[in-house]
């Protein structure tokens, strides 16, 4: 039973763990790792074959080489590990259980970023790749996008000495800032550096971190990247723990941890960042427990819970999910229970959570899936299968429940509980290549088709996602759960990857001219 319910938790928690936050401790930071494709023997480049029904005008499938390109450009894409493949579908390689840190950055015009939910990774030249920022758990904090950005991280010359916050400009490396966390008239005690976060604020401009530079224990301070100045904000016995912003970034919600035990929050405050002003949210002091971050509703209240991460099946269940009002102190509780998974709909103020708790409670009939409103806590009771996941651009919770009238399809519902049936979407802008030259049509099956070209079919199944090539040399598609290749104008198809992670990937064009 606890190996499906990790299973489960593991899709459903894809699109949905996004709006956690986390207070897991960091790991070690390693070097850089370098490529080394996947033996021969590993990779499934056996000669294979679309479905019987493919027109003959399309070649059978060719067989992928191992060999990956030393500079690109790659598709580099979200798999169950990091994946990267050459832009003619050749070259598979995975890069499994990379640890994150700043370590390995060399200075480089050369270096590139690639963005994906929860990380970011480093591609220096020779195809080295560093995952120096990773949202659980990691000692690292990134602000930016593909193009640039900034990367704050603990640095320690030796491994005895004291912590420095270092401030890399990204993609180059090129150190912008670096001064002392800590400081000490003896040897200093990093027992607790491990532990502690730092958070950017959501324009970019600050970053809030712990230091221990005026007191025996760690207070909040904020570095301004415009002019490098560093501000303390709080001051006290208690170690500073969590860190979140609000979404306006006037306002900073940290956790205060009493006789360092760490996650266990003790009591959660509200520090503004212009005044300076801290006030007291709620305490725990009882019965101290780690909180996690489900999201905001605004820039006033949050979706707080007890529990470390949403985004690590291990951590969980977590309990309690409570509203806290910033302005009013108010705290609401939406359930008093454990859950194993939730998702937000912050527009619409509604949670939607899986419990398998069995406590009697109002309005709980049992284990299953719940919606409850954040402006009018009652359950409400869902039927219907125990996995979802969140649609932001249709705002709908998707079930895995095939539709009635249309197998293809899934039942899906909104805040109001009002469901229908979604299908597999295509972009507008995957059906055409990126010079314009050739066009996609998705009616009664995938055709391609260029002007005074007659269309060829190659498939009579419609694809769930498309990806062309930037140089328009071909393009990638999901179908039947299987990643595919086909060069043009040859159309010879070729198998990249099978069960590549679901009906699409989150992926990024990197490397090349």
């Amino acid at each position: 039973m606890k190996k499906i319910i990790a299973v489960l938790l593991a899709t459903f928690l894809l699109a949905a763990c996004m709006q956690a936050s986390t207070t897991t401790p960091p790991e070690t930071s390693v070097p850089s790792f370098t490529i080394t494709p996947e033996p021969k023997s590993t990779i499934e480049s056996e000669t294979e074959t679309l479905a019987a029904d493919t027109p003959t005008t399309v070649p059978k499938v060719t067989e992928a080489t191992p060999v990956l390109t030393p500079n690109g450009p790659w598709l580099a894409y979200l798999r169950y590990g990091f994946t990267i493949v050459n832009q003619d579908g050749t070259g598979r390689t995975i890069l499994d259980d990379l640890e994150c840190g700043a370590t390995g950055i060399q200075e480089n015009l050369l270096n590139r970023l690639v963005i994906f939910p929860r990380s970011v990774y480093l591609v220096q030249p020779q195809a080295t790749w560093t995952r120096i920022y990773r949202e659980w758990p990691c000692d690292t904090a990134f602000t930016g996008d593909e193009n640039g950005g900034l990367l704050a991280s603990m640095y320690h010359s030796t491994p005895d000495a004291p912590p420095e916050l270092q401030i890399h400009e990204l993609p180059s490396g090129k150190i912008r800032d670096q001064f002392p966390l800590m400081n000490c008239s003896e040897q200093c005690n990093t027992d607790n550096v491990g532990w502690w976060e730092m958070r950017w604020s959501p324009n970019g401009r600050y970053l809030a971190f712990p230091a221990i530079l005026d007191n025996q224990s760690s207070d909040l301070y904020v570095y301004d990247i415009q002019n490098g100045n560093i501000r303390r904000l709080t001051t006290g016995p208690d170690e500073v723990g969590t860190i979140w912003w609000s979404p306006d970034g006037s306002q900073i919600v940290i956790g205060e941890i009493h006789e360092n035990y760490y996650p266990y929050t003790s009591s959660l405050w509200a520090v503004s960042l212009r005044s300076g002003d801290v006030r007291l949210l709620y305490s725990r002091d009882e019965n101290p427990y780690p909180q996690g971050l489900l999201g905001w509703l605004d820039d006033k209240r949050f979706i707080v819970y007890d529990g470390t991460s949403l985004a690590n099946a291990l951590d969980l269940p977590a309990h309690n999910l409570r509203v806290v009002d910033l302005s009013s102190g108010e705290v609401t509780t939406l359930f008093n229970g454990s859950f194993m998974a939730a998702i937000l709909d912050a527009p619409h103020e509604t949670v939607v959570f899986l419990t398998y708790d069995e406590e009697p409670k109002e309005g709980f009939v049992g284990e299953g899936l719940y919606l409850v409103s954040a402006s009018h806590p009652q359950l409400r009771h869902l039927e219907g299968g125990n996995f979802l996941t969140w649609d932001a651009d249709l705002a709908l919770f998707v079930t895995d429940i095939s539709c009635e009238d249309n197998p293809a399809g899934r039942k899906a519902f909104d805040y109001r509980e009002e469901w229908q049936c979604v299908y597999p979407r295509i972009q507008p802008e995957s059906l055409s290549s990126p010079d314009g030259i050739w066009q996609v049509s998705l009616e009664d099956g995938f055709w391609l088709e260029r002007s005074n070209h007659e269309a060829i079919q190659i498939s009579k199944q419609t694809p769930t996602q498309i990806i062309w090539r930037k140089d328009s040399g071909g393009l990638f598609f999901i179908e039947n759960l299987i990643l595919y290749y086909t060069p043009l104008p040859n159309l010879n198809v070729t198998i990249v990857d099978k069960y590549p992670g679901g009906d699409s990937i989150i992926y990024q064009w990197v490397g090349g001219s």
